[in-house]
């Protein structure tokens, strides 16, 4: 097996990143290279959009829930504390928590109490990725 260490998910695919939908990271795709991946880092928060405005930081809790390689799941929590002042997204550091996964989900906690125009943002993601040899 082949381990490739990256500064950002290249092979592992992104989805649903969209106002009240749970977004995904996932190796299991027609055709991936990757047996599992270890989602180490990330920055993440959450902001608000309207017909007036675009993008306006919103406090949140997001849960990412993960499937490792034999069924099992975890959850890890992150809380984004943005506001308009001070917009910063939150660094989330899961200290080994998300290792040899093969999915990981992420949908704000508190989105009954969230408008449904909330939508969670991800950056500078750091993920090691298993590679089929």
């Amino acid at each position: 097996m082949l381990i490739r260490k990256l500064s950002t998910a290249t092979s592992v695919r992104l989805n649903n990143m969209l106002a009240g939908h749970q977004a995904n990271i996932t190796s299991k795709y027609s055709g991936s290279p990757i047996t599992s991946f270890d989602l180490v880092s990330t920055y993440a928060g959450c902001a608000i959009t309207t017909q007036a405005s675009v993008g306006v930081p919103q406090a949140c809790t997001i849960q990412f829930k993960a499937t490792k390689t034999d069924g099992t799941t975890v959850s890890v929590l992150c809380t984004y504390t943005g506001t308009v002042a001070n917009p910063k997204l939150q660094f989330c550091d899961f200290k080994g928590q998300l290792n040899g996964i093969t999915v990981v989900t992420m949908m704000p906690t508190d989105s009954a109490t969230l408008p449904q125009t909330t939508v969670e943002f991800l950056d500078n993601t750091q993920v090691t990725e298993y590679i089929k040899s």
